[in-house]
Protein backbone atom coordinates (compact mmCIF):
# COMPACT_ATOMS: atom_id res chain seq x y z
CA UNK A 1 0.00 0.00 0.00
CA UNK A 2 1.67 3.57 -0.89
CA UNK A 3 0.25 6.85 0.39
CA UNK A 4 1.14 9.61 -1.08
CA UNK A 5 2.67 12.67 1.10
CA UNK A 6 1.78 16.28 0.32
CA UNK A 7 4.32 18.71 2.13
CA UNK A 8 3.30 22.34 2.42
CA UNK A 9 5.80 24.60 2.53
CA UNK A 10 6.14 28.04 4.27
CA UNK A 11 3.49 28.15 6.64
CA UNK A 12 3.81 30.23 9.42
CA UNK A 13 1.76 28.87 11.57
CA UNK A 14 -1.81 27.67 12.26
CA UNK A 15 -3.15 23.68 11.79
CA UNK A 16 -3.53 21.72 8.94
CA UNK A 17 -5.52 18.68 9.58
CA UNK A 18 -5.95 15.88 7.03
CA UNK A 19 -7.43 12.45 7.45
CA UNK A 20 -8.32 10.09 3.84
CA UNK A 21 -7.74 13.32 1.77
CA UNK A 22 -7.46 12.74 -1.80
CA UNK A 23 -7.66 15.50 -4.83
CA UNK A 24 -6.21 18.57 -4.93
CA UNK A 25 -6.98 21.79 -3.06
CA UNK A 26 -8.67 19.71 -0.02
CA UNK A 27 -6.53 21.83 2.93
CA UNK A 28 -8.53 22.01 5.88
CA UNK A 29 -7.12 24.19 8.61
CA UNK A 30 -7.85 27.03 10.87
CA UNK A 31 -5.66 30.25 10.59
CA UNK A 32 -3.00 29.24 8.24
CA UNK A 33 -0.32 31.24 7.00
CA UNK A 34 1.12 31.28 3.97
CA UNK A 35 3.04 34.24 3.75
CA UNK A 36 3.53 36.28 6.25
CA UNK A 37 0.30 38.38 6.60
CA UNK A 38 -2.84 36.73 6.96
CA UNK A 39 -6.17 37.03 8.29
CA UNK A 40 -7.89 34.77 10.60
CA UNK A 41 -10.58 32.67 9.01
CA UNK A 42 -12.76 32.72 12.19
CA UNK A 43 -13.26 36.33 12.39
CA UNK A 44 -13.29 37.09 8.85
CA UNK A 45 -16.83 34.96 9.22
CA UNK A 46 -18.01 37.79 11.22
CA UNK A 47 -17.57 40.22 8.30
CA UNK A 48 -19.74 41.12 5.19
CA UNK A 49 -18.69 39.53 2.39
CA UNK A 50 -17.52 42.70 0.73
CA UNK A 51 -15.04 43.53 3.56
CA UNK A 52 -13.85 40.24 4.13
CA UNK A 53 -12.96 39.69 -0.05
CA UNK A 54 -11.17 43.36 0.65
CA UNK A 55 -9.43 42.47 3.75
CA UNK A 56 -8.07 39.19 1.66
CA UNK A 57 -7.06 40.90 -1.04
CA UNK A 58 -5.04 43.11 0.77
CA UNK A 59 -3.36 40.56 3.11
CA UNK A 60 -1.90 39.08 -0.78
CA UNK A 61 -1.12 41.90 -2.00
CA UNK A 62 1.01 42.41 0.50
CA UNK A 63 2.26 39.45 0.94
CA UNK A 64 3.70 39.69 -2.32
CA UNK A 65 5.46 43.02 -1.63
CA UNK A 66 6.56 41.23 1.33
CA UNK A 67 8.42 38.56 -0.76
CA UNK A 68 9.79 40.94 -3.42
CA UNK A 69 11.44 43.30 -1.13
CA UNK A 70 12.35 40.12 1.48
CA UNK A 71 10.00 41.90 4.48
CA UNK A 72 11.08 39.93 7.19
CA UNK A 73 8.23 38.55 10.09
CA UNK A 74 9.23 41.48 12.43
CA UNK A 75 9.48 43.76 10.35
CA UNK A 76 5.39 42.99 9.14
CA UNK A 77 4.33 42.14 12.44
CA UNK A 78 2.84 45.58 13.06
CA UNK A 79 0.78 45.28 10.10
CA UNK A 80 -0.39 42.06 10.96
CA UNK A 81 -1.37 43.58 14.46
CA UNK A 82 -3.43 46.34 12.00
CA UNK A 83 -5.01 44.17 9.84
CA UNK A 84 -6.32 42.06 13.18
CA UNK A 85 -7.48 45.05 14.55
CA UNK A 86 -9.07 46.40 11.18
CA UNK A 87 -10.69 42.64 10.71
CA UNK A 88 -12.38 43.10 14.29
CA UNK A 89 -14.02 47.05 13.86
CA UNK A 90 -15.58 45.89 10.57
CA UNK A 91 -16.83 42.90 12.55
CA UNK A 92 -20.29 42.84 12.48
CA UNK A 93 -20.96 45.99 10.44
CA UNK A 94 -23.50 45.29 7.55
CA UNK A 95 -22.60 47.07 4.84
CA UNK A 96 -23.11 50.39 4.63
CA UNK A 97 -23.26 51.04 8.62
CA UNK A 98 -21.37 53.48 9.71
CA UNK A 99 -21.02 54.61 13.20
CA UNK A 100 -19.12 57.48 14.42
CA UNK A 101 -16.77 55.75 16.76
CA UNK A 102 -16.38 53.04 14.24
CA UNK A 103 -15.63 55.16 11.23
CA UNK A 104 -12.08 57.02 13.76
CA UNK A 105 -10.89 54.20 14.77
CA UNK A 106 -10.60 51.79 11.35
CA UNK A 107 -9.29 55.34 9.80
CA UNK A 108 -6.58 55.57 12.67
CA UNK A 109 -6.03 51.74 11.92
CA UNK A 110 -5.82 52.21 8.34
CA UNK A 111 -3.42 54.80 8.93
CA UNK A 112 -1.14 53.08 11.33
CA UNK A 113 -1.26 49.99 9.30
CA UNK A 114 0.17 52.70 5.86
CA UNK A 115 2.49 54.01 8.20
CA UNK A 116 3.86 50.73 9.17
CA UNK A 117 3.82 49.53 5.66
CA UNK A 118 5.57 52.70 3.70
CA UNK A 119 8.36 52.38 6.97
CA UNK A 120 9.42 48.51 5.51
CA UNK A 121 8.26 48.67 1.72
CA UNK A 122 9.77 51.37 -1.00
CA UNK A 123 8.26 54.50 -1.34
CA UNK A 124 6.60 53.60 -4.46
CA UNK A 125 3.33 53.77 -6.35
CA UNK A 126 3.39 50.26 -6.08
CA UNK A 127 3.43 50.14 -2.61
CA UNK A 128 -0.02 52.86 -2.99
CA UNK A 129 -1.61 50.64 -5.18
CA UNK A 130 -1.14 47.65 -2.77
CA UNK A 131 -4.03 49.28 -0.43
CA UNK A 132 -6.47 49.32 -3.83
CA UNK A 133 -8.34 46.48 -1.86
CA UNK A 134 -9.26 48.49 0.85
CA UNK A 135 -10.82 51.06 -1.21
CA UNK A 136 -14.33 49.65 -0.02
CA UNK A 137 -13.42 50.76 3.41
CA UNK A 138 -13.80 54.64 2.08
CA UNK A 139 -17.03 54.87 2.53
CA UNK A 140 -16.79 53.44 5.85
CA UNK A 141 -14.13 55.66 7.11
CA UNK A 142 -15.88 58.51 5.04
CA UNK A 143 -12.27 59.24 3.32
CA UNK A 144 -10.43 57.88 0.26
CA UNK A 145 -7.85 54.96 1.39
CA UNK A 146 -5.63 55.90 -1.12
CA UNK A 147 -5.49 59.51 -0.04
CA UNK A 148 -4.92 58.20 3.44
CA UNK A 149 -1.95 56.41 2.19
CA UNK A 150 -0.33 59.17 -0.44
CA UNK A 151 -0.46 61.70 2.84
CA UNK A 152 1.27 59.22 4.97
CA UNK A 153 3.58 58.92 2.53
CA UNK A 154 4.44 62.57 2.11
CA UNK A 155 4.67 62.81 5.61
CA UNK A 156 7.54 60.11 5.86
CA UNK A 157 9.29 61.69 3.05
CA UNK A 158 9.38 65.06 4.91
Amino acid sequence: MSRDRTVINNTGGGDIIGVNVSGTGNIVGKQITLGNLSVNAQQLEKVSDKYAESLQEFSMAVNEQIKAHNISREQIAPTQEGLENLTKEVSGLKEGEVLIAKKKKMNAIISDIATNLIRVLPKTAETIATFTPLAPFSKLIGESVEGIVKAVQSESQG
